[in-house]
């Protein structure tokens, strides 16, 4: 029964040793307090960030239209460049006929 006693009071004495105490409490209480106010201002720069994000999407949908526009213009303006070069070679071979008709027309005077 003695044996029980001590070995019951050398209990409670473990337990009386390694239980915490008031300030160990208030001290959690603090860095848990400290943690809450690091989470908020965590939170808060995460809203931040997501609403950067939400602007940085808008103006890259903004580019891309802007692209496309560019890139139909481009593709239009190759067309036009392509009649340009047709309607050019056309009359580079009509100034050649009439080149040529000049000089035959030169000649034929110079033989009168």
């Amino acid at each position: 029964m003695e044996n029980m006693l001590q070995q019951l009071m050398d209990e409670m004495k473990d337990i009386k040793v390694n239980m915490a105490t008031k300030e160990d409490i208030n001290y959690v209480k603090k860095d848990i307090e400290q943690l809450d106010g690091s989470v908020n201002y965590i939170q808060g720069d995460i809203k931040q960030i997501k609403g950067n994000i939400k602007q940085l999407e808008e103006k890259i949908d903004q580019n891309a239209e802007g692209i496309d526009r560019n890139f139909s213009q481009v593709a239009l303006n190759s067309e036009k460049l392509h009649c340009l070069y047709k309607s050019s070679e056309r009359q580079d071979k009509s100034l050649e006929t009439l080149a040529l008709r000049s000089i035959e027309h030169e000649t034929k005077l110079r033989n009168l």
